[in-house]
């Protein structure tokens, strides 16, 4: 899983066994300010870097093992910051 920077450029999310926060300062503000706000992430297979569609999305969903890893990989994300989703 990867998102992408303000200047977009991709990091991983999950590198290594660690996590790498996506957001350093809506989420951290929210808290902050007790907004009654939820936040729901995006998913989608647009590369901001390539400016344009991923392709091969439908064989990353017809592998079961990569299906898995993608709802572990989600899972494991918004309860991070108890997203919803």
């Amino acid at each position: 899983m990867q998102a992408t920077t303000t200047e977009n450029k991709p990091f991983d999310v999950f590198p290594g066994n660690g996590f790498q926060p996506v957001d350093d300062k809506v989420m951290p503000f929210l808290k902050m300010s007790a907004a009654e706000m939820e936040v729901f992430p995006l998913v989608n297979n647009f590369d901001p870097v390539a400016n344009d569609f991923v392709p091969g999305i439908a064989d990353f969903f017809a592998s079961a093992a990569g299906r898995k890893n993608f709802r572990k990989q989600m899972l494991d994300f918004l309860a991070t910051d108890k997203y919803r989703g």
